[in-house]
């Protein structure tokens, strides 16, 4: 039988870790649709936009059009973990 090979969470915390600090730093604590905005262009302008799943395409949309200021924490999060991927 063929086992996958598994990573080990040693490996896998040290890139957790950077990704954290690193979203941290680039998104800005008030995300309001200018900031939503800029990424989405930056995204089409680099081609990260079409390695996006669609899910994310459209709420990332639908918050540059339809959101002026992100208040919720959860939305907050799940837009700062777009930042990196």
């Amino acid at each position: 039988m063929l086992m996958a090979p598994t990573v080990s969470p040693s490996r896998t915390l040290p890139l957790t870790l950077a990704r954290r600090a690193v979203a941290e730093h680039l998104v800005p604590e008030r995300i309001d649709k200018h900031v939503i905005e800029h990424y989405v262009r930056k995204a089409l302008r680099y081609g990260a936009w079409r390695r996006l799943p669609r899910e994310s395409r459209l709420l990332l949309w639908a918050v540059a059009r339809y959101i002026n200021v992100v208040k919720s924490p959860v939305l907050r999060g799940v837009i700062r973990g777009f930042s990196w991927r």
